[in-house]
């Protein structure tokens, strides 16, 4: 139901502006998804991106992993990271993505954002359920 107000809600707000190239439509949006999905080029990106965002995440959850570990049974690590954690859970992606885009080519750039915005997140659920994980160990 929410889905087909917010759609309702961006099909008027496009008619009223009447300009497809600030708002393009709903229906404008599905019509070109359908034709772009039957060329190569469509699904060359499709697979380029997935492959890179998923090569960030994996890169997060394994740096995320280690830090985790490090972290658990260091509180020194687990006190110099935990500024770089903060810095990047409080800094909205655009930022990192304009910053980014100065420092790293732009093929690359979404596995560094992948990698930037999964990791303190990774890291914390790692720590989180390392903590668990022995408390349930040695209560079982």
């Amino acid at each position: 139901m929410a889905v087909f107000f917010w759609i309702t809600i961006w099909q008027f707000a496009s008619m009223y502006l009447g300009q497809e190239i600030l708002l393009a439509s709903p229906v404008s949006v599905v019509r070109k998804l359908f034709e772009l999905s039957f060329t190569g080029n469509f699904w060359q990106s499709v697979g380029f991106s997935f492959v890179r965002i998923v090569t960030g995440f994996l890169l997060a959850m394994f740096l995320g992993i280690f830090l985790a570990v490090l972290a658990y049974w260091s509180k020194t690590v687990e006190i110099l990271i935990a500024p770089v954690i903060a810095v990047v859970k409080s800094t909205p992606v655009a930022s990192f993505i304009i910053l980014c885009l100065i420092w790293i080519p732009s093929r690359n750039l979404s596995v560094f954002i992948s990698f930037l915005m999964v990791l303190p997140y990774f890291l914390s659920a790692c720590r989180l359920s390392l903590g668990m994980c022995w408390k349930a160990g040695v209560a079982a």
